[in-house]
């Protein structure tokens, strides 16, 4: 969670953005989802997120609203997520720029 694309690092984000979630539930009730980068991926790159990052705290604000998790999924960790959680699990980098990789996934959906 300490690294947001353009390098932003932060060794506790938990104030900074606990508080901006908390204000936009607040303010825009009406927000439809919430979709979150997960800490193992900065940028274009996946990384090894440390064992004190994490998003639960976003998770446990937003909670009762459509929470959308995102980055470094594959289909198989995708769906364990979602069967985990009963959050949405976003997919891009590498189905959007794979069109059999879309083919692949979704004939497996349908099984």
């Amino acid at each position: 969670m300490g690294v947001i694309d353009g390098g932003y690092a932060n060794e506790d984000p938990r104030p900074t953005f606990g508080y901006t979630v908390k204000e936009l539930r607040k303010r825009h009730p009406e927000l439809a989802f919430m979709e979150v980068l997960e800490p193992r991926v900065a940028g274009g790159h996946e990384r090894t997120a440390k064992e004190s990052e994490s998003n639960d705290f976003l998770r446990e604000i937003w909670r009762g609203k459509p929470y959308i998790a995102n980055g470094g999924y594959n289909r198989e960790s995708a769906i364990e997520q979602a069967e985990k959680s009963g959050e949405l699990v976003s997919l891009a980098r590498w189905y959007t720029s794979n069109v059999c990789g879309i083919s692949d996934f979704c004939s497996h959906l349908m099984t």
